[in-house]
């Protein structure tokens, strides 16, 4: 049985891709389109139960919440690779650019193909060997919302949306659509842990049009909390739990978890219910060395038996710490900064010292005041000592 099963995974996972099951109106098990995007990207999210909508640590975050992004403090690409069983294979790549003010952005690129398989006409004739490949392009936008932007000042609350162009291509026959995501995550701190809580909306859009049937896309809505603290042996430890509902199916549940050995090797595991594929345990390592994290990720897939995807993170650029936009208290202080520089440039050091004065009411402690105030002293010194015989 299990050599029957692997025999006919292919040509089923390959047209189950590509096309979908039916293409009534009805939501169930298989009557969806663009099922490659129910496959979990992220060594790290995998180990942990497939599952990311409130684990906003690298650029793999983007799949599952778009506001994750808005948590990361350096530039990252992040790539993953998955070689499955009888040639079919999936590669991901991901980039994240975190932002200022004007927030955070990111893409990602995920491309899954099946080697060729038998094809068959409507008749049972072999008519020769068929490919199958999808692909999606992602571009993604988050920012901070409400409360503190940093986690470490105090709870905030950022969003973020993604739109996805996707393409299926069975063969000589090709399907196009878009699709977009939506998602909040809240962080909050209490007793030395970290707590994180999310919800995402995912594959939402007008689905594939195949022969003038419409096939609806996975759409998926998910909760999550996560939580996380150096509290019980001094190194980061970190507790994920998650509620997902398809469209397709019943609710999922996945727990993970994630354990750092001197914030440089990650032991994670995790378990998730109601997998179409076989039981849902999960198993995982991380390695961080300086900029670069190296993950790996083992699922059990019944039958199937262990499949594995092992990904590649590189951090690089200065950090950016996200601030609140400037009140209107600051954004006068700034004004009067500039036009006590216009006002020096114009030798008027009497007329800039008024100017300073007035941004230093506003703001006691803005940099560039302090510095044109040095200027201007240093510059009626100057008149003084000229002035004396």
């Amino acid at each position: 049985m299990r050599v029957l099963r692997r025999f006919l995974f292919v040509p089923v996972l390959g047209f189950g891709l590509c096309l979908p099951a039916s293409f009534s109106a009805a939501v169930g098990p298989g009557t969806t389109g663009a099922n490659f995007l129910k496959f979990a990207v992220g060594p790290r999210q995998i180990a942990m139960g497939d599952q990311g909508v409130a684990l906003p640590d690298d650029a793999f975050s983007l799949s599952y919440n778009p506001a994750n992004i808005a948590l990361l403090n350096y530039q990252e690409v992040s790539f993953m690779h998955n070689q499955w069983t009888e040639g079919v294979s999936q590669d991901y790549a991901a980039y994240v650019y975190p932002g200022h003010s004007l927030g955070s952005f990111g893409a990602s690129l995920n491309l899954f193909q099946v080697g060729a398989f038998p094809g068959y006409d409507n008749s049972g004739g072999r008519t020769g060997d068929v490919n199958a490949q999808d692909f999606a392009a992602t571009f993604g936008y988050a920012r901070h919302v409400l409360g503190h932007a940093e986690p470490a000042d105090g709870p905030g609350l950022f969003a973020g949306v993604s739109a996805t162009a996707l393409r299926e291509r069975l063969e000589n026959e090709s399907a196009s659509t878009i699709a977009g995501d939506a998602g909040l995550l809240y962080h909050c701190a209490a007793h030395d842990i970290a707590w994180r809580f999310g919800l995402a909306a995912r594959n939402l859009g007008p689905g594939f049009s195949y022969y003038g049937a419409r096939a609806s896309l996975p759409r998926t809505y998910a909760a999550a909390a996560s939580a996380s603290t150096r509290r019980l042996w001094g190194d980061l430890v970190t507790v994920s739990l998650e509620a997902r509902k398809p469209v397709d199916k019943s609710v999922a549940l996945s727990l993970g978890g994630e354990y750092w050995i001197n914030s440089m090797l990650a032991l994670r595991g995790g378990y998730v219910t109601n997998e179409d594929l076989g039981p849902g345990v999960r198993a995982g390592l991380g390695l961080k060395i300086k900029v670069i994290e190296f993950d790996y990720a083992m699922s059990l897939l019944g039958d199937f038996g262990l499949t594995h995807r092992v990904g590649v993170t590189f951090r690089f650029g200065a950090p950016v710490f996200r601030t609140p936009p400037p009140s209107p208290r600051s954004q006068a202080a700034v004004k009067a900064v500039r036009q006590a520089k216009a006002l020096m440039n114009e030798n008027r050091p009497l007329d800039a010292l008024l100017k300073i004065n007035n941004a230093l009411e506003l703001d006691a402690n803005l940099p560039e005041a302090l510095e044109v105030l040095d200027q201007v002293q240093v510059k009626l010194k100057e008149i003084e000592r000229n002035k004396t015989p």
